[in-house]
C-alpha cells in the first residue's frame, strides 16, 4: 500500500496522502487489554456479540454496559471512546 501511495502522488502532484497503520496498534492493545486498562476485549458494550451495531445499538438498548471505558468496542465494529482516543494519539504519532 505505502509503494502505490507512493506512485500515485508521484503521477498526481499536489496529491497528499498519509499513510498510518492501524492494525498493529489495535492488535497490541487487544492482546494486552490490561495494559491500558480494558476488561473486555471479545464483545462490545451494546449488543449481543458480533451482530449489533448501528441504529440498534445506542445507550438506550436494553442490555448496554455502563462504563464503556472497560470495553475496547462500543457495539460490534464500533471502537469506544477510549480506544478511540488510544488509536488516534497513536495514528498521531506516526504521522508527526
Amino acid at each position: 500500500l505505502k509503494s502505490f501511495i507512493h506512485r500515485v502522488m508521484e503521477k498526481l502532484p499536489g496529491l497528499q496522502v498519509t499513510y498510518a497503520d492501524i492494525y498493529n496498534p489495535m492488535m497490541r492493545i487487544l492482546q494486552n487489554p490490561d495494559d491500558y486498562g480494558f476488561k473486555v476485549t471479545n464483545k462490545g458494550c451494546c449488543g449481543h456479540g458480533v451482530l449489533a451495531f448501528g441504529p440498534t445499538c445506542n445507550i438506550l438498548t436494553p442490555g448496554t454496559c455502563e462504563d464503556t471505558t472497560d470495553y475496547t468496542f462500543f457495539d460490534a465494529i464500533h471502537p469506544t471512546q477510549k480506544m478511540g482516543k488510544l488509536l488516534a494519539n497513536d495514528i498521531l504519532r506516526q504521522v508527526g
